[in-house]
């Protein structure tokens, strides 16, 4: 997976989902590029529909993080863009 660059930051997100035992959730982390935590934000509070539902719930949350800190770049991890189409 690609590093950040200096200034840039790096994003990683995951959703998931149980449907058996009616667990959901997921979470977005962003670090600097050093891989200090720059912000960290998980929770339940995703919808009980699909994985894939939830992934894109995770990647909506990290995206809305780094916006919040205005970065001038930013590496998302390879994964969530697959699931972009992107």
């Amino acid at each position: 997976m690609a590093d950040a660059c200096d200034g840039m930051l790096k994003l990683n997100c995951d959703g998931a989902f149980n449907e058996r035992l009616g667990h959901y959730g997921g979470g977005a982390i962003l670090r600097d590029e050093l891989c200090g935590l720059v912000v960290l934000r998980w929770g339940g509070l995703f919808s009980k529909s699909t994985v894939c539902f939830n992934e894109l719930l995770a990647i909506k949350l990290g995206l809305e993080m780094v916006l919040e800190r205005r970065s001038i770049g930013v590496v998302v991890n390879p994964i969530a863009l697959r699931l972009c189409g992107w």
